[in-house]
């Protein structure tokens, strides 16, 4: 069976979504046990950036699980302008009630959540996939178990890109560049006037002498971008690795350093334009960081601004 192009409804999925709620709440005999419009927006909310995540990517029916929805408690409590103890029980009630069918607590990874079948009825391949995966995911996890990096290997691919690419496993991200950098090096870095990384030399990697973007690129998105949000060593180590692949196509092009650094600064200009874009309504958001820089979010990550920088340089060189 050849891969499909998975494209899950959005508006069937909260109508979906309600007529589950209708129908819970039908059956509770207390009001309390009810999923109640504070549940249902951020099961809502939930649901949106999971499509966000799934739609668009290439699934091998007789091969990949289908995938969870990749969050992080602090990046859905920012999002909902609430505590991150409020999301935890919120979740929690939603995994009583069914509407979360199974819940996978990775650690430094965060979270992956699969949603009630009823939601997704409206498309075919989707429920043939939950139906075969369900008992080995039933098997392999449960709402209050906590995963191993081991556990996960032997797991399918959880997440939008390692569907596509089966390479690009837990123990390739831990060999690359950024390994050993977290959040403490990266502000010592800024203090030293972006020198080069210490521990990398020319001799071993070519373009060693670049990767201070990385990480002043990093730094910049971070403070514009997810301002409120944490970001430990684990985090920020895949992060940096997407943002070297996917914004600086790990430094492998044919240009100069000083074109690097004219592209750098580019870079950074469209992180402003982000910026500014969300300041500009309430309703604005960007994915959490994971997903924005992920090299193969073709839908909605970060390299989308290229296109929208562009636009915004031709019509300052018309005004001229």
């Amino acid at each position: 069976m050849k891969r499909e192009k998975i494209h899950i409804e959005y508006e069937a999925t909260l109508a979906a979504l309600t007529e589950f709620s209708i129908e819970y709440n039908k059956r509770c005999t207390e009001r309390k046990d009810r999923i109640n419009a504070g549940m249902k927006g951020v099961a809502e909310r939930m649901i949106t950036l999971y499509l966000g995540q799934i739609n668009g990517t290439y699934l091998d029916p007789e091969k990949d699980l289908i995938p969870g929805f990749h969050t992080f408690n602090p990046s859905l409590a920012k999002d909902r302008g609430c505590a991150v103890r409020t999301i935890i029980n919120i979740r929690r009630r939603l995994v009583q009630s069914g509407l979360i069918k199974i819940e996978l607590l990775n650690g430094n990874d965060g979270i992956y959540i699969w949603f009630a079948d009823e939601l997704f009825k409206h498309n075919p391949l989707y429920t043939f996939m939950v139906k075969r995966d369900m008992q080995n995911l039933h098997a392999l996890t449960s709402s209050e178990t906590h995963f191993s990096g081991s556990t996960m290997k032997k797991l399918h691919p959880l997440v939008s890109h390692e569907l596509i690419n089966k390479n690009r496993n837990v123990d390739k991200w831990k060999t690359q560049e950024f390994d050993l950098l977290d959040d403490e090096r990266i502000m010592n870095t800024e203090k030293t006037g972006w020198e080069e990384i210490d521990n990398l030399t020319e001799e071993s990697h070519p373009s060693s002498s670049l990767l201070w973007m990385v990480e002043s690129f990093w730094l910049r998105a971070r403070t514009k971008l997810y301002p409120y949000e944490e970001f430990d060593k684990e985090r920020t180590r895949h992060i940096l690795n997407f943002i070297w692949e996917s914004v600086y196509g790990k430094f492998q092009y044919n240009q100069s350093e000083q074109q690097w650094r004219e592209y750098h600064k580019i870079a950074l200009r469209r992180i402003g334009m982000v910026h500014r874009w969300l300041h500009r309504k309430p309703n604005h958001w960007v994915p959490i960081a994971e997903i924005y820089f992920d090299p193969l979010n073709r839908k909605n990550g970060f390299n989308k601004t290229w296109d929208w920088y562009l636009r915004s340089a031709k019509k300052k060189k018309k005004r001229r």
